[in-house]
């Protein structure tokens, strides 16, 4: 993973993919206002494609909310940031 642009990327190798995808790239951008940006894109047979994007918002009345998992005390901070997907 590198930060570049205020944009974090991240690069995946993928081995052995039935349909010819050989990368994975993923970009996190934050954007001011609460708002997050992601999006992804995979190299295909030698080209890249598209893949999902997504622009979210901050729910400002979330809350934290700690539970137990396998005995580790996770937060929310492991799902989309305590954010609300705007389609």
């Amino acid at each position: 993973m590198a930060t570049e642009n205020g944009k974090s990327v991240s690069d995946e190798k993928v081995m052995g993919n039935e349909h010819g995808i050989t990368k994975v790239e993923a970009v996190s951008e934050l954007l001011g206002e609460g708002r997050l940006r992601t999006r992804s894109r995979f190299l295909k047979n030698g080209q890249w494609v598209d893949g999902h994007s997504f622009l979210y918002t901050e729910e400002p009345a979330a809350q934290v909310i700690f539970k137990r998992w396998n005995g580790i005390t996770a937060t929310r901070f492991f799902y989309p940031f305590l954010w609300r997907k705007r389609l």
